[in-house]
């Protein structure tokens, strides 16, 4: 299996677990937050697909100015257009991938903050802490959200406490 092929593969399964859990969000509570300095569940859902919508910018690019796109997915605060916009990054990250040359991965990408460059690493290192550790963070503090507010926690690495039988 080439690298390409891996992430590939491990692309497709972190959108499809995030996705189950931005459907378990109840539209009522979307935006529930458990701190004043929380993002509120929907607001952390916007930021999981932009995150997502990382694989293919750090692919095609060779940098972002957050400056310019802080106001893009993040801003969408309703449940049907994030999990819209998540099939759609999910589709173009993967076509991405399908036609990155893998010897490209060492090729630096940056993130900037208009002239502040926040870092600059490989395209293999922005990957895996920028798109995959970035969004599993993210999406293990939903999941506790979720917990807190007694809704129903999907299983994303099997069983979930919702789906099994009281332990002590």
């Amino acid at each position: 299996m080439t690298e390409i092929e891996m992430y590939l593969e491990e692309f497709l399964e972190e959108a499809a677990k995030t996705k189950l859990i931005i459907d378990a969000i109840p539209a009522s509570q979307s935006f529930w937050k458990p701190t004043e300095k929380s993002m509120s569940l929907i607001h952390m859902a916007a930021h999981l697909v932009e995150l997502t919508w990382w694989m293919e910018v750090i692919l095609t690019t060779d940098f972002i100015d957050y400056l310019k796109v802080s106001d893009g997915i993040n801003k969408y605060r309703d449940k049907e257009k994030i999990l819209s916009k998540l099939s759609e990054v999910r589709e173009t990250g993967s076509l991405a991938l399908k036609k990155f040359d893998e010897k490209n991965f060492e090729t630096n990408w940056s993130l900037r903050f208009g002239d502040d460059i926040i870092f600059a690493i490989s395209k293999r290192k922005a990957i895996r802490e920028h798109v995959f550790n970035h969004m599993i963070h993210h999406r293990g503090q939903l999941t506790m959200f979720l917990r807190l507010m007694d809704i129903k926690v999907p299983g994303i690495f099997g069983p979930t406490a919702d789906e099994m039988p009281a332990h002590d």
